[in-house]
């Protein structure tokens, strides 16, 4: 960090997490005991992405790649009498970072995981080096005739927020289920989910779950899944593996529903703060998310519903843009908001909607099983 035992800078952000397109500011500070001849100071931006990974079952092989995302200089002051007198000197800096940058990613330096290759194959063990997308600024006293002064600072970049993300119809998916030995009609499971599948750090997600029961079989439990699936990948359209990560599992309080009975109900869940954020603009790396609603059917398999959602970095300024990120009703719902039908081709409508239920989380286990 310093190149005499006298002297040295360091660099203070006036913000911990960065947008992309937006203003990096702060100040760069050199503590001076001794005179230094000195040109200028200066500092060295600059983005990469790498990935690196060694696949064990392909006869070892190696898969790298890298890129330079941006670099770019700013000088924040020239000396005309090129000397830097002792004192503590402030170097306040404004900079703009490029639009349309990947978020941030670091992981380990090396570990075995158990992945999911693109073919469908089974999952392989796979050894793994040091991938990330990191912004990095080098503050430096450009000296004369001896080392400069330096100091590195990384610094947490999130993608840019698209306004149209703003006012989205809520995400509709459903699906049904018949059982051999549960007579003719049909499980259906139809989920509202609100802002579009827009979901924040450390904020709620708020859905409807509507069940028709039109089977013998009872449902005895629903559970939310939310999965993270990271994507590496080279340039090279051979070499690609992807990662599932369980983000949580969490029972939906939910009453009996038996056979020729429906459900309503609005739920509420917290997405966990240390949740990391989608990537979407990588070339190498890339992260999506996939929200699993499994309907747990008594003597029978699950019927399973998926949906892609969207994760950001939250902001308190996104607030009245995206109002269903707090439930209106915070207290826990009872159970008991099923209903019975005698009908199983015209399910009878849902009775009315309740206040939303919020949801207890678990520590993920396994993901949902397969139908």
């Amino acid at each position: 960090m310093s190149a005499s035992k006298r002297n040295f800078i360091f660099v203070g952000f006036d913000n911990d997490l960065h947008v992309s397109g937006k203003e990096v500011t702060g100040v760069v500070v050199a503590v001076i005991q001794t005179a230094l001849p000195a040109q200028r100071v200066r500092i060295l931006w600059s983005g990469r992405e790498s990935v690196s990974w060694q696949d064990g079952v392909a006869q070892n092989r190696n898969c790298s790649a890298e890129r330079l995302i941006f670099e770019e200089e700013t000088t924040l002051l020239t000396f005309d009498d090129k000397v830097l007198q002792p004192g503590t000197h402030t170097f306040p800096f404004r900079w703009q970072l490029p639009s349309s940058l990947p978020g941030s990613f670091e992981e380990s330096e090396s570990s075995s995981s158990w992945v999911i290759p693109e073919n469908g194959l089974v999952p392989r063990s796979i050894h793994k080096e040091r991938s990330f997308i990191r912004y990095t600024a080098l503050a430096q006293v450009e000296a004369i005739g001896a080392p400069s002064l330096e100091s590195r600072s990384i610094l947490r970049v999130s993608e840019s927020f698209n306004p149209k993300l703003i006012g989205q119809p809520a995400k509709e998916f459903d699906g049904s289920k018949s059982f051999l030995l549960g007579g003719s009609g049909e499980l259906v499971a139809k989920v509202s989910l609100s802002n579009g599948g827009v979901l924040f750090r450390g904020q709620k997600i708020i859905l409807n779950l509507k069940l028709y029961n039109h089977t013998s079989r009872a449902v005895d439990k629903v559970i939310l899944w939310l999965n993270s699936f990271t994507t590496f990948q080279t340039n090279n359209e051979d070499q690609i593996l992807t990662r599932r990560d369980a983000i949580f599992a969490a029972d939906v309080p939910t009453s009996f529903v038996g056979g020729g009975m429906n459900l309503n109900r609005d739920i509420a869940v917290d997405v966990p703060p240390m949740t990391p954020a989608s990537l979407r603009r990588g070339k190498f790396i890339q992260r999506h998310f996939e929200l699993t609603v499994e309907v747990c059917v008594t003597m029978g398999s699950n019927l399973l519903l998926k949906a892609p959602v969207l994760i950001l970095e939250w902001s308190p300024m996104l607030a009245g843009l995206f109002p269903n990120t707090q439930p209106q009703h915070p207290h826990p719902v009872s159970s008991g908001s099923s209903s019975s039908s005698s009908s199983t081709s015209n399910p009878a409508p849902a009775p009315e909607a309740k206040p939303p239920a919020r949801v207890a989380q678990q520590p993920p286990t396994s993901p949902p099983k397969a139908e």
